[in-house]
């Protein structure tokens, strides 16, 4: 049945990509900040594009790249990014977003325009939207998973450089397949693996790290509060927003840890990022929670962020939402070091 699904959503979209002229102007949208998922993804519906309809498709995003591995796959595997403020979206033709969906406020898809093509994994925003075609499978690890099982049931030669963005997609996504990871996933893994570049996946996980690094390393450890299995800690004034998902994947390592809170201020946004390695508990809905009315989130099981306007009071509230929602106090949490 599950492939039936995907060779009816292949034949669609194939129908769709039919009707597109080679002198429409394609623009193909992540969502803020982009991770390797959504990097991936753009990249290989580019070349899905390139490959069946002939048009170079511009992959467009806001916010900035920031974590070193992600300015690594990008510059190394040499995907052509243009920012959002250097473009126009309405010179497109066809807008198409991946990794999230619009009406999200995570991304900058133009609100009230319909889209072309949007392909996520992630929880419905919960906000209805126009869209000639929406693969939205909530049971796939990472949506480079989605983009790699159309590219090979395309039958579209996949590059060194591409197969290496889309199998980092779902190895990030998926924690290695450790991490809300479908048989889909596990067999476009296996299946990428043997076509990507080594070196370069290597030298995109063990990128030249800045000073200002461990600096926000130095701050989120001596910020370390623990409480039985609970970790929070804060980054402080951070150098890039995504540091607080790279110090939660760090102190989710820690010996009697199983769930983990890392936030940071970006400028004037707070930025923070959910872990667990525990059964039972959906992060992206408490996410949600911990934002509501004040801010943005979602997230997966094991797996969660957000963003709130940074205020000592939206602090505060969102820290309290988190000490309820697992009945705990402040006072009963200790340094790491105590």
């Amino acid at each position: 049945m599950y492939n039936e699904t995907i060779m009816k959503k292949t034949d669609e979209l194939k129908q769709l990509l039919d009707t597109i002229s080679p002198k429409d102007k394609i623009c193909i949208l992540t969502h803020n900040n982009p991770d390797p998922d959504a990097l991936g993804a753009a990249f290989g519906l580019q070349k899905l594009f390139s490959h069946h309809s002939g048009i170079n498709g511009d992959i467009v995003f806001n916010g900035i790249i920031g974590r070193m591995n992600n300015k690594q796959m990008v510059k190394l595997l040499e995907i052509p990014l243009r920012h959002l403020s250097a473009v126009n979206l309405d010179d497109y033709r066809h807008l198409c977003l991946v990794d999230s969906q619009p009406g999200m406020q995570n991304n900058s898809f133009p609100a009230g325009r319909p889209a072309l093509i949007v392909v996520d994994h992630h929880p419905a925003g919960g906000k209805e939207f126009q869209c000639k075609f929406l693969d939205h499978r909530m049971n796939t690890g990472s949506t480079s998973t989605i983009i790699a099982s159309y590219l090979r049931n395309f039958d579209i030669p996949v590059s060194q450089k591409l197969a290496t963005a889309l199998f980092y997609g779902i190895k990030t996504d998926t924690d290695g397949l450790a991490r809300d990871s479908s048989n889909l996933d596990r067999e476009l893994f296996f299946n990428l693996y043997p076509q990507i570049h080594p070196e370069l996946l290597n030298q995109i996980e063990t990128p030249d790290l800045p000073r200002k690094y461990y600096h926000d390393v130095g701050d989120a450890v001596l910020s370390g509060q623990v409480y039985e299995h609970i970790l929070i800690a804060d980054t402080d004034e951070t150098f890039n927003p995504d540091m607080p998902a790279e110090m939660a994947d760090f102190f989710l390592r820690m010996e009697g840890i199983e769930i983990v809170l890392v936030y940071g201020r970006y400028k004037n946004t707070l930025h923070f990022s959910l872990r667990t390695s525990m059964n039972g508990i959906r992060l992206g809905g408490l996410a949600i929670l911990m934002v509501e009315g004040i801010g943005t989130a979602g997230g997966h099981t094991r797996a969660a962020g957000g963003q709130i306007p940074f205020s000592a009071a939206n602090v505060r509230m969102m820290l309290e939402r988190f000490y309820h929602f697992f009945a705990v106090e402040p006072g009963q949490f200790h340094p790491i070091y105590s």
